[in-house]
């Protein structure tokens, strides 16, 4: 799942590092995470580049702790996943309509407005390329 998928920064970035982690053969757990999470930086943050500042770390430690107590269950994974893909299709639908809607209110020329009709068409099947494999059973689980 791309992570442009997950709207929630903080969650984002957390899933950014446990990719990172289950990539190296590290099983992700909360203190796992965190002890990462003080090395990598937080695309959040107003310096995203630098090391993330106590709040963010806190911040995640908190969200860490609620994920895996409240509604992490692997076997529930690939559903969370399709839920999150069907709500990325839906943001990005709304993102190129509104776009699409200042474009056509501006100055913008027909060919401009067309082509980034076109950009916003092939983002949108994208999306839904994915929403559709994630909604057959077993997608999650090759």
């Amino acid at each position: 799942m791309p992570p442009a998928a997950i709207e929630a920064p903080i969650t984002r970035w957390a899933y950014a590092i446990i990719t990172a982690l289950a990539a190296t053969g590290c099983k992700p757990d909360p203190v796992v995470v965190l002890a990462a999470a003080r090395r990598q930086p937080c695309p959040i943050a107003a310096q995203p580049d630098a090391p993330p500042s106590a709040t963010r770390h806190h911040q995640l430690s908190i969200y860490l702790a609620r994920a895996y107590t409240e509604t992490l269950c692997a076997t529930n994974a690939g559903d969370y996943a399709r839920e999150v893909l069907d709500s990325a299709y839906r943001r990005a639908f709304a993102a190129c309509g509104h776009r699409m809607q200042v474009l056509a209110e501006s100055d913008t020329g027909r060919a401009e407005l067309t082509a980034y009709f076109a950009a916003a068409r092939t983002e949108l099947a994208d999306w839904w390329r994915r929403a559709e494999a994630a909604a057959h059973p077993g997608w999650a689980h090759p």
